[in-house]
């Protein structure tokens, strides 16, 4: 008997067999197909219930070398700007503000972790993904010297050119600014080098550019307070979001270096 014919015979006996009999049936013939239509079924519903429920990044800070490392999906952040979200106005419910402190460099030598740090910084620079930079001020110059901060004069308020003008870092244009060079970048044997350019005196620079704030004295006690950084870090703030971003940019910068700040005074 042909296997076609012998399969129905043996359907149509089943018909008028208990359904316990049937269920065995069943699962004998196709439990693979069961499990596999099943995995399928966990992976469509986790993959919309994602896509339903992920939130637009509005705002994204990255911290450097961050001792806070919270490698779950960035709660701790997350937290960590909830003050600052609801300042700017942020509706949490409909948008995310994100907190990155995963991006990790070694100044001594470049190994993977440092490596794979650096391609991801340069990725999410490009894409215009991140905001607000804090690092360690020779991590900072490092960058700063390729020209991928923001000038601060187009961008700060004329009250806080004023605020902050103690505390400019500059680079000098007609010397340091060069292309950025991948190949360099990825070159597994490089190292960050001590910066040993006077960073705070514009007078010494042909063409100085004021791209980083260094976060000295009372404006780092947000930063220290929440554990981020310690006492003594060397820090520099820098812009590097889309214009249409930098109100939260500014917001932040005041928020982050006054621990009393109050939106509008």
């Amino acid at each position: 008997m042909p296997l076609m014919d012998e399969f129905k015979k043996e359907r149509e006996s089943m018909k008028d067999k208990p359904f316990k009999e049937k269920l065995g049936y069943f699962w004998y013939y196709y439990k693979w197909h069961t499990v596999g239509a099943v995995f399928f079924l966990i992976i469509l519903i986790t993959l919309v219930h994602d896509i339903a429920t992920s939130k637009e990044i509005v705002f994204n800070a990255t911290f450097m070398n961050a001792y806070s490392l919270d490698m779950s999906g960035n709660t701790e952040g997350n937290a960590f700007l909830n003050e600052f979200a609801q300042l700017a106005g942020i509706d949490t419910e409909k948008y995310d503000v994100y907190l990155d402190t995963n991006m990790r460099f070694d100044l001594t030598s470049y190994d993977q972790a440092s490596l794979a740090a650096s391609q991801k910084f340069l990725a999410m620079s490009a894409a215009g993904e991140i905001d607000v930079v804090v690092s360690e001020r020779d991590i900072f110059s490092n960058y700063a010297d390729s020209g991928m901060f923001q000038d601060l004069r187009d961008c700060l308020t004329e009250e806080q050119l004023e605020k902050y003008a103690d505390y400019f870092f500059y680079y000098d244009r007609t010397v340091l600014e060069r292309e950025i060079d991948f190949e360099e970048v990825n070159n597994s044997d490089l190292t960050i080098p001590e910066d040993t350019v006077e960073r705070r005196d514009p007078d010494s620079m042909s063409d100085p550019v004021p791209v980083g704030i260094f976060l000295d004295d009372s404006l780092n006690d947000r930063l220290i307070d929440a554990g981020y950084f310690i006492e003594d870090q060397e820090l520099v703030f820098g812009i590097m979001g889309k214009e249409e971003n930098r109100q939260n940019c500014l917001l932040f910068l005041d928020w982050l270096t006054d621990k009393n700040y109050v939106a509008g005074e």
